[in-house]
């Protein structure tokens, strides 16, 4: 456990507070990052291997104690499509045969809320990537992203009252899934909602993006 990444609201500056533990979330969010730059080195084991261990029937663990104990029985459905969202990508590393199971049974994720179905699509549109013949994850990626929530008519186009945390991953995973899908309204979707994200989190000294 000592070797992962701990929970993110539990740090000062770049200095983490160790005594507050580890997380899938964050192990997870490793992945995705490692993945682009450092695909195979020993910092990428060690947060597939965290992110593996995690998985529990219906979901994942997300809370471990700084002594190695999971803590809670089954995480939040963030913790669950951030899991996919990882192993997506770790299934284009040399450890897929023991990713591909794991992801596999993490399908059975049927989530109400927006940024969990966004994680796990943008997940399975990686795990395509790597693994094109796939049909359990092709047809998991059309059932989750027909979840995804589409702009509002009107000034307010944002599908929920309020902005809140991570809201790029919703039109990034419309934009991702629309493309793979050959979705031309889907991608057209996320690319609308993209646009008013922006100019709405655009003022007069620049962007800043709503963080919760």
């Amino acid at each position: 456990a000592r070797a992962t990444v701990t929970n993110g609201q539990r740090a000062v500056l770049d200095r983490p507070r160790r005594s507050c533990g580890y997380t899938t979330d964050d192990n997870a969010r490793a992945l995705v990052v490692l993945s682009h730059i450092r695909p195979h080195g020993l910092g990428m084991r060690r947060y597939l291997q965290f992110v593996l261990a995690g998985r529990v029937p219906g979901g994942w663990h997300n809370r471990m104690s700084p002594f190695g104990v999971w803590v809670d029985a089954r995480g939040s459905d963030d913790a669950h499509g951030r899991a996919l969202w990882g192993l997506g990508y770790a299934l284009a590393t040399e450890d897929a045969g023991r990713v591909f199971p794991v992801f596999s049974r993490g399908l059975d994720l049927e989530s109400p809320h927006p940024r969990s179905n966004a994680y796990a699509v943008l997940g399975a549109v990686a795990a395509l990537g790597a693994w094109p013949a796939a049909p359990k994850i092709e047809a998991f990626l059309h059932c989750t992203a027909r979840r995804l929530p589409r702009a509002h008519r009107g000034a307010w186009k944002w599908p929920e009252p309020r902005l809140t945390y991570d809201n790029g991953r919703i039109p990034e995973a419309l934009i991702a899934a629309g493309a793979l899908l050959d979705d031309d309204n889907m991608v057209a979707d996320g690319l609308d909602l993209l646009e008013w994200l922006i100019k709405t989190e655009t003022g007069e000294r620049g962007f800043s993006f709503t963080p919760v």
